[in-house]
This record gives C-alpha cells, structure tokens and sequence, in this order.
C-alpha cells in the first residue's frame, strides 16, 4: 500500500500549482515595469500566438468554387462563409503539422512558373498584354477561367464529360489554347488588377513580423543570460522560421483571391475544339495523395471527377511535366529548417531521461531523414541500373525503405508536437524568470 501512495504523491507534486505574488507601487509613480516573473499562460499563449499567425498568414489558397447564386439566403451566406473558413483552418492545421511540405509546394510552384515564362512572355509581346509571374501565379489558382450558359455536357456525344461552369484554367490550359490558336490573345489583365482581387491583409502580417520578431529576441536573451528557455518557443522558432522563408517564396503570390477572371463568356456551350485540348493537360498530383501512396496505408481518390473543376489546395507541380524531381529540394529545405532548429533542445531538461533520448532521435532523424531517403533511393535506383535488375526488384527493394523512412519521420514528427506542450508543465525554476523583453509589445 505504501508504495503505491508514493506514486500517487509524484503525480500530485507534477502537477502542483504556485501562484505568483507581486507588488503595487504605494503612491502614484510614472512608469511601471512588467514583472520578472512570467508564468505557464503566459509561455502557452505567446507561443501559441505566433505558430496560429504564422500558419494562418502564410496561406495562400486557391480560388475557390464559385456560389453562383446557388443557396440563396442568410443561411446560404453562413454555409458558404462557414465553407471558406474550413478550408482555411483545415490548411492551417495542415501547415501546424507537416509545414515542410507547403514549403516544398511553394518552391515547386515556382520552379513551374519559371519553367513556362519564357513562352507566356513572347506571345505578351506579339499580343501586346501584360504578363508577370504574378500572372502565372493567378492562372495557376485558378484564377481565370471560361463560363458558360446553359448546360455544360457535351450533348449526342456517347464518351462526353460534364465540366464546371466556370470552368478554372491553369497556366498550362490558357498557354496550350494559346498555342493552338484557339486563344487568340492572352488576358488584357494588369498587374495591379490582380492585385487588388488580393485580399492580402498588411496590418496583420506586421503584426505576425512584429510577433516572430519579440519571440526571437526573447529566445536571444534568454539563451544570454542562461535561463531555461522551453522546448515550446525552440518549436515556434521553428514555424517562425519556415513561415519567413514561405513569405519570400510567396511573395508575388495573390493571397486571398475569391472571385476569378472571366476569359472569355459563351452564350451555350464551350466550342468543342477546346475541350481536347483540355483534355489533354492533366493536372498536376496532390501532394496529400502521393504521400498517402506512398506509405501504401488507405487508397485514396482526391481526382477531380469533373474537367474544369476548381483547383485543388493541395495540388502541387511536381513532376507535372513543367520541372524535374530537383524540385524536391524545397521538402529537403523544409525539414531541414525544421528539424535542425529542434536540435537546440538537445540538453533541455526533459520529464525523463527516455524522453530526452527519444527527443534526440526524432529531432536528428527529422533533420536528416528526407536526405536519407533520397539519397538511399539516388543508390538503389544507380546500383539496380548498372546492374540492369527488373524493376519488379527495383520497386522490391525501395518500398520497403521508402515506407519505412516515411513513417519514421511521422511517428517522430507526432512525438514532437505531443512532447513540446508535455514539457511545458515541467520546466525548471529558472524558466519562469522573465527579461527585459516582457517590455517589449508583443501578444501573450
């Protein structure tokens, strides 16, 4: 019986509380400094703060669909708003968990436009439109389309498809109808029109830059004058980090666009001639699919059943016939960043030692594990290839590392998130010191 009060006893001393008491001045003074002290709120929710602003403004989704007078009423407004809004938390929660990838996604995006700006630039020119990246960016969202009246199946066609109205163009539609003469211009679109579809909200990106900026500085200090500083702020360096680099990645990127740019207008139906064309650009992967293949758990079909439908968030140009596997380089950069900043927490004071090792193992194999992955697929695939081996044994020897590796770096990532809220209600003394920094304005 004893033994198991003694349990009963660490449990309770875990999770004991202490209440910080500070004095008033007792007469009327000028200024009064913050406390020295700062208490596990007050960690939580400046943390938390910064990974939401930064999850949150680094989103730049695609056009969505269009509400096209459907679910007229208040309660079609709710259920439309209530449909943006999702979308928007669903990718925010999304970037919380694996940010890597929108990185990857992002650099991928890039290497797409550059790899089709040479060709858009030329037919600008013997058009006489305007063409920029930001073009190629809007296009690639969905962001100009072709509507139609009337009903959009193909009809006295046995193999026709139904298509959307509006039907959503990407780069590589608008430049193939441009290349069959079936577009005979280019969009008269400036520059400064997209950007005004924009709703990209200044004020609150400041306040995000201002936010990564007092965490960093905090992190500084702390780490100057030795005082605890906790695996939660290492993980918001983290985000704060990837969010910098996703600013400059996007930084021409529209943010926010709701409502696409009508190509052209048909009274019926789109003229027959484009749709083969159309046809014949397949979209590019989700990436949310690839890795799901990838680690051969569930089928999933995240396809667009329908032609012109709106693009998909989580379609990414890899291997879209615009660029090469080198574009992968965004993932490698991504947990890279990621898990590197999480090596700092290397000797932070952890609940156990077990924790502490594990901690260890996941940050290092998050840092380094996408490099293992590629590089141990670069020799399979040179070994096998000088070897002239089937690729029945190809595939024999890479899935089992790739679904390895891949669910590795999963499990590690989860024990991470899970570890750095878990060790915030056991950190040393000195962590609850505050510094000077507490002066400076900042969201907690």
């Amino acid at each position: 019986m004893a033994p198991s009060l003694l349990l009963f006893a660490a449990v309770a001393q875990g999770y004991e509380t202490f209440h910080i008491q500070c004095t008033s001045p007792s007469t009327t003074v000028n200024f009064v400094s913050s406390a020295d002290k700062r208490g596990t709120t007050d960690i939580l929710f400046s943390c938390l703060f910064t990974i939401i602003a930064c999850t949150w403004t680094v989103q730049h989704l695609n056009v969505p669909e269009q509400r096209e007078g459907r679910d007229p009423g208040w309660l079609g407004d709710i259920k439309w708003a209530s449909k943006r809004a999702w979308t928007s938390t669903k990718w925010m929660l999304f970037t919380v968990l694996a940010p890597e990838f929108l990185l990857a996604k992002s650099v991928a995006d890039l290497r797409a436009i550059d790899s089709t700006m040479a060709k858009f630039r030329k037919f600008a020119a013997e058009d006489g439109v305007p063409w920029t990246r930001v073009h190629s960016h809007f296009a690639n969202m969905g962001g100009f389309v072709l509507r139609v009246g009337g009903d959009t199946t193909e009809p006295n066609d046995a193999s026709s498809m139904s298509y959307s109205n509006p039907y959503h163009l990407d780069a590589s539609n608008i430049l193939a109808l441009r290349e069959a003469g079936l577009l005979t211009k280019l969009p008269s679109i400036t520059q400064e029109e997209i950007s005004d579809k924009s709703k990209s909200d200044g004020l609150i990106r400041a306040i995000t830059v201002v936010q990564i900026v007092w965490m960093m500085v905090q992190i500084i200090v702390r780490a100057s004058r030795n005082l605890t500083i906790s695996q939660l702020e290492i993980s918001v360096l983290a985000f704060a980090s990837c969010a910098i680099v996703l600013y400059g990645l996007n930084w021409e990127k529209p943010k926010g666009v709701q409502v696409p740019y009508a190509l052209m207008t048909y009274e019926g139906e789109i003229p027959r001639s484009f749709l083969p064309v159309l046809r014949e650009q397949k979209r590019p992967n989700s990436i949310v699919k690839d890795f799901v293949d990838i680690l051969n758990f569930v089928e999933v079909d995240l396809e667009d059943n329908q032609l012109g439908a709106p693009i998909r968030n989580d379609i990414s140009y890899f291997n879209a016939g615009y660029s090469t596997n080198s574009d992968y380089v965004g993932l490698l950069i991504g947990s890279v960043i990621f898990g590197a900043i999480h090596l700092a927490a290397w000797n932070f004071v952890f609940p156990t030692s077990i924790e502490k090792t594990i901690w260890r193992i996941a940050s290092t194999f998050c840092t380094s594990g996408m490099f293992v992955l590629f590089g141990s697929i670069m020799m399979i695939l040179g070994a096998l290839e000088r070897f002239e081996i089937s690729t029945f044994l190809t595939e024999s020897f890479l899935n089992p590392i790739v679904v390895l590796i891949c669910f590795g770096y999963v499990l590690a990532r989860l024990f991470m998130i899970v570890e750095t809220f878990r060790t915030l209600f056991f950190l040393p003394p000195s962590a609850y010191i505050a510094t000077w920094a507490s002066n400076v304005p900042h969201i907690a």
